[in-house]
């Protein structure tokens, strides 16, 4: 797993911030032990979670991306690794919306959308599918991060869990334990 090694060198010397090895293993975890086939990453970075999970399973994956030199980085270490079961989508979150559904989605982009971003994705969930919600606690603000920004980010994730248990027919879950803390939303019929 050398390719694991590069792209977090990469992410570390660029300032790219990318999920924890901790949520990505997670997530592998629940395409194996679900057997999903489809895979929607909201927030794509440099690739890091797609390529993992694309060469760790036989899934069909879609990652968008808004940021256009994050983009190019993407698409240049998805060729490098040869993950050609991952389709990237050069698009802002909060306008993209696919015609398929799919059994994981996994939102890791601007944190100020994630609850207009699961309320959008929610609707393209299958009816036995998972959304993750990454950075819940926030502990990667850290360092200078004026006081300020960080009490704005976490009223907008307490408003984010707030609104969670008040969305009908689903199951959560909160797991301050992985990651840097992650989200779990399953529809309940």
């Amino acid at each position: 797993m050398n390719y694991l090694n590069e792209l977090k060198e990469y992410a570390k010397e660029h300032y790219v911030p990318i999920a924890r090895l901790d949520v990505v293993e997670y997530l592998d975890t629940l395409i194996k032990k679900n057997k999903y086939q489809t895979f929607l990453e909201i927030g794509t970075a440099i690739a890091y979670t797609s390529i993992y999970l694309a060469l760790q399973n036989k899934i069909s994956i879609v990652t968008v991306e808004r940021d256009l030199q994050m983009f190019k980085t993407a698409k240049d270490f998805i060729n490098k690794y040869q993950a050609l079961n991952i389709l990237q989508i050069y698009e802002a979150a909060s306008y993209f919306y696919p015609e398929n559904k799919y059994d994981l989605i996994f939102i890791d982009a601007n944190k100020s959308h994630n609850l207009l971003y699961l309320q959008r994705y929610l609707k393209c969930l299958t009816s036995q599918g998972t959304i993750v919600i990454d950075n819940i606690n926030l502990n990667d603000l850290l360092g200078d991060v004026p006081i300020k920004k960080k009490q704005k980010y976490e009223m907008i994730n307490q408003t984010l869990i707030e609104n969670i248990q008040k969305i009908p027919n689903i199951e959560y879950q909160i797991k301050r334990e992985i990651g840097d803390g992650i989200a779990i939303i399953k529809q309940s019929f």
